[in-house]
């Protein structure tokens, strides 16, 4: 029987912003990087299109780094 194994929760958007650089230093897919580090492909990319979003809008722009648009896989 196969058993399902549970993808772990982050619901830090700090954790997410490091698997969000780690992923794009990476040059892997994001479905590649999902897999490899056992996250949600789909929360991943919630999490992603928010910090987008949350970076575009600061008040600050030299201060923030903008997140480059998610690239089709």
């Amino acid at each position: 029987m196969k058993q399902n194994r549970s993808l772990p929760v982050l619901s830090e958007p700090f954790s997410w912003q490091v698997h969000a650089d780690r992923w794009r230093a990476s040059g892997l897919s994001r479905a590649e990087y999902c897999r490899q580090h056992e996250l949600s492909y789909w929360a991943m990319s919630y999490w992603y299109e928010k910090l987008v979003h949350q970076t575009s809008s600061m008040q600050t722009p030299q201060s923030a780094t903008r997140l480059p648009p998610i690239p089709p896989d």
